[in-house]
């Protein structure tokens, strides 16, 4: 029996996930998460500008709720694209490098937690900000509510359904808490956070505790704000900072993605029923 190899010193997997190959694999990091970012934004513009020039409208918001659906094909599916990408040819795969498993009790732990989220901690979050900047409650919603408002017929519903309640946080747990938060944990990316931060406050890189933590929170800043609601950011920062704990506590990405799922599906009941 070959004795078992030691722990890759980078990180930037899951605790439960084998231990490196000669190749130190996996060797994807923030640079796939920056090109992730940039491409889902690039692809989305250009879905975007086509279906302008093919079809009559002036606006996005003016076109069928089907071509939303291809928009956020385009961004979801950068996502995916990098993710998958990243792991295939410079990691051991999907599966392994970002812990994307399943177990019986995600159901309960995730829609439980996912709910409370966007009924407890969104308002939470939210309302002071709203008090602070004295911004009208309808302003808020009015992005989601005007999306809603398109889906007039079982198709537009459907669509609406699959891409924000299953599509969206099944790739975005993907990159988010699989690519991106694994690649903060390595401690080459802290370690150059600890020369950018005072000595008082940075963080000590032979920690993974300290590594989760500060991976935690630059993760769940940057799902805030690639949803481009400056509002919503410090909401939507919190809820991603949920889906990353889960994710550790749990070492895998089954009870975020059922978080997430039911965080986007309380909104859609909301706005779809009431």
């Amino acid at each position: 029996m070959s004795p078992t190899p030691p722990p890759s010193p980078e990180g930037g997997r899951p605790p439960s996930a084998d231990h490196a190959d000669v190749d130190s694999r996996p060797w994807w990091g923030l640079g796939d998460v920056w090109v992730g970012l940039l491409l889902s934004q690039v692809m989305a513009g250009l879905v975007a500008s086509v279906l302008l020039q093919v079809g009559d409208w002036d606006t996005v918001d003016e076109a069928p709720l089907w071509t939303t659906g291809l928009l956020l094909f385009g961004l979801h599916g950068s996502l995916a694209a990098v993710a998958v990408f990243a792991a295939r040819t410079k990691g051991h795969g999907v599966v392994r490098d970002y812990a994307l498993r399943f177990a019986s009790t995600d159901v309960g732990v995730g829609v439980l937690t996912g709910v409370l989220a966007q009924l407890i901690l969104v308002p939470l979050v939210t309302f002071p900000v709203i008090w602070l900047t004295d911004t009208d409650l309808e302003d808020v919603s009015r992005s989601a509510t005007e999306l809603a408002d398109r889906a007039t017929d079982p198709v537009g519903v459907m669509v609406l359904i699959m891409a924000v309640g299953v599509v969206a946080p099944v790739v975005e747990e993907i990159f988010f808490r699989g690519l991106m938060l694994q690649a903060f944990r390595k401690r080459r990316n802290m370690a150059l956070l600890e020369q950018l931060l005072p000595p008082s406050v940075a963080p000590d890189t032979a920690s993974d505790r300290w590594n989760t933590r500060v991976a935690i929170v630059f993760s769940s800043l940057l799902f805030g704000a690639t949803h481009f609601q400056l509002i919503l950011i410090p909401a939507l920062t919190a809820a991603g900072a949920v889906f990353a704990l889960l994710a550790v506590r749990y070492d895998r990405l089954g009870p975020a993605i059922r978080a997430h799922v039911a965080f986007n599906g309380t909104t859609l009941v909301s706005l779809l029923a009431f």
